[in-house]
């Protein structure tokens, strides 16, 4: 729920979340008891999910945010995109959000998919002696294919890729962010607040010893007051 907990400190009431691990399940009706939680998003139908949430078929619902499996992009793994079942996954979540019709769409996934092909060709088979890479062979095929879906249903799209050190997380971590919009205007990049080095004006980038600095002395006024009880 990193996504969700981020969203709700921006002042957005989460109603519904969608998660198919089960220790994760736990996790969420453990410390958010009051959201409905569906399982595997392929198993619901757009209605379905309209009525776990509480909503009628009128109701406007402002965000559909999700991050589907990235093992079929990254690297790291065979990238077969869409012919993996964990990247079917990612076309499933882009299909029931057009359904929903929210203002807004949310996609966060690995840096891969920025290159990712929608048909790999290993790179043992590429070369002078080899035919020329097809279209759905070319870098960031796949990207383009989730793009193209999603403008024609009359959505704006933004895509970037974003470092969160770059936002004051004290974690070096590369996220793509595709950012849809129902009325068809595009929505703006994100400004960093810090930089690695200080550049234009901005804090340096915050340090793992920096964000915990402190965490000492609360936990060990907790401990005391657990002691106390």
């Amino acid at each position: 729920m990193g996504l969700d907990l981020g969203l709700e400190k921006a002042g957005i009431e989460v109603i519904l979340a969608c998660e198919s691990d089960r220790a994760c399940r736990e996790t969420i009706k453990l410390n958010k008891p009051e959201i409905a939680l569906l399982d595997d998003i392929r198993d619901y139908t757009p209605q379905q999910i309209r009525e776990a949430a509480g909503l009628t078929a009128k109701d406007d619902i402002d965000l559909v945010v999700g991050g589907p499996p990235c093992q079929a992009f990254s690297t790291a793994g065979k990238r077969k995109a869409f012919h993996d079942d964990r990247g079917n996954v990612f076309l499933d979540y882009i299909q029931k959000a057009i359904a929903l019709r929210p203002k807004f769409i949310v996609i966060e996934n690995v840096r891969g998919l920025l290159s990712c092909p929608l048909q790999h060709r290993p790179h043992n088979q590429r070369g002078k002696n080899f035919p020329p890479l097809l279209q759905e062979e070319s870098k960031g095929s796949a990207l383009f294919h989730v793009i193209g879906r999603l403008r024609q249903n009359g959505y704006s799209v933004s895509f970037n890729l974003y470092n969160s050190a770059n936002f004051g997380t004290p974690q070096i971590r590369e996220r793509v962010a595709i950012v849809c919009a129902r009325n068809g205007k595009k929505v703006p990049y994100l400004e960093p607040t810090h930089s690695q080095s200080s550049q234009f004006n901005l804090p340096q980038w915050q340090t793992f010893y920096e964000a915990v600095q402190g965490l000492e002395k609360v936990l060990a006024g907790r401990q005391r007051g657990l002691k106390g009880r």
